[in-house]
């Protein structure tokens, strides 16, 4: 490798070590609000029952309850903690290690959270839109290709 190669490849993984940080909007009052709730999601392909986000914890975070599928009896509990700001965080919670999160306001009403493994090439985000009557519209998406669009109420 030469040394204008070495040089590329030291920035590019400096640029990855330390991504520049996001602005975060201001959320509305009534997003604000909705934000600290628990979601009810509707039935959806991945099982997914509740959708759950916490920013007023010292370790922001969010979580899903994701079902076995097979009557409720076997319940997984996903997610994690977030940085926010435009920083990842990096999660040391057993089970959870080699994941990093962070996540922002994208308008008054829209949060998204963006997750990378830290061992693989795994990126996606979830887009949780708060919507009138205490609705919510929470988007998955993947470098795959993969996506899913789930929609829950506050309970």
């Amino acid at each position: 490798m030469n040394s204008t190669d070495a040089a590329r490849l030291s920035a590019a993984l400096d640029k990855f070590k330390n991504p520049r940080g996001y602005p975060s909007q201001s959320p509305s009052v009534a997003a604000w609000a909705l934000a600290g709730r628990v979601f009810a999601l509707e039935p959806n392909p991945w099982n997914y029952t509740e959708f759950g986000l916490d920013l007023s914890e010292a370790q922001p975070h969010y979580w899903l309850m994701q079902s076995d599928g097979k009557g409720g009896f076997g319940r997984t509990r996903r997610g994690g903690t977030m940085g926010l700001e435009g920083r990842y965080v990096v999660s040391n919670r057993t089970g959870d290690k080699g994941w990093a999160r962070r996540g922002r306001w994208m308008d008054e009403s829209t949060f998204r959270i963006e997750t990378q493994n830290l061992e693989s090439a795994i990126v996606a985000e979830w887009t949780a839109r708060f919507l009138e009557d205490g609705r919510l519209e929470l988007r998955y998406t993947d470098g795959d290709g993969v996506a899913l669009v789930m929609h829950g109420r506050a309970k």
